[in-house]
């Protein structure tokens, strides 16, 4: 609909100028809904791993450290439902951290962030 009216506008200079303005905001908006997913993915991506690598090695220092700092990253991209359970998380002890029905629960509400569904 929008571009029929987009054509019949370009038949005049201002609607040629009219739409090349519209045509740039709506691929600007593109562009960062693009972005912003792939901010998301990636944080999430980087969060998943450094989970695996702490369940794996939950008395090394170092992995616990790589997980808050990957919680922090996903907590700057993240929608409420993500964030309310990184900080539900949070305040559980550091060794039984993220028990799978947890990283189970997680899961769904990043895939449900990113908008995939099964």
């Amino acid at each position: 609909m929008s571009e029929i009216i987009l054509t019949l506008l370009g038949g005049t200079g201002i609607g040629m100028l009219l739409q090349t303005v519209v045509q740039h905001f709506l691929n600007k908006s593109t562009k960062q809904e693009n972005r912003c997913f792939e901010e998301r993915k990636e944080a999430y991506a980087a969060f998943l791993e450094s989970l695996r690598r702490f369940q794996a090695n939950p008395d090394i220092a170092e992995s616990h450290a790589q997980l808050l700092y990957c919680a922090n990253r996903v907590q700057l991209v993240c929608s409420d439902s993500v964030f309310l359970l990184l900080e539900e998380l949070r305040k559980t002890s550091h060794k039984s951290l993220f028990g799978q029905t947890t990283t189970d629960t997680l899961i769904v509400a990043m895939r449900s962030d990113l908008g995939v569904s099964r």
